[in-house]
């Protein structure tokens, strides 16, 4: 059985802000289950027995390589990609980095990131991702 398929997944997506007030987003690659091509907030899904706390930080490393702390959570989105048949509920976080650069740790994943600010966006914005924003700009 599959996570968001078979049964609601749940999943954490992460605000990382720079010295510029920008944030890190990340390109979806082309062979990612959900909305290959379109950027997102860099998180993923939690493993059985995880906290979402232990899950954006674990993340983030894995995908990223960078040390990061909790600033706080904001609210909870459903992720529904009919024309995929997924649902997903994400948990998004603000973190800000303790130590490392962001480079690509998953290239088959990502195929691209980068700072963006809320008037300077790219495109397209995966939906789950587009929530967020939406919240966190007000």
């Amino acid at each position: 059985m599959k996570p968001g398929i078979d049964y609601i997944g749940v999943g954490v997506g992460a605000f990382i802000f720079n010295e510029k007030n920008e944030f890190l987003m990340m390109k979806r690659g082309a062979h990612v289950s959900t909305e290959p091509g379109a950027w997102a907030l860099p998180g993923g899904k939690v493993d059985f027995g995880e906290t979402l706390e232990t899950t954006v930080v674990r993340e983030i490393h894995e995908e990223l390589r960078i040390e990061t702390s909790i600033v706080k959570q904001l609210p909870s989105y459903d992720y529904i990609v009919p024309q995929e048949k997924q649902h997903w509920l994400t948990n998004i976080f603000y973190l800000k980095i303790i130590s490392g650069t962001p480079t690509i740790q998953e290239p088959e994943k990502c195929a691209e990131i980068g700072w963006f600010t809320f008037a300077n966006l790219p495109s397209p914005i995966a939906k789950m991702s587009q929530q967020a924003i939406n919240h966190f700009r007000g």
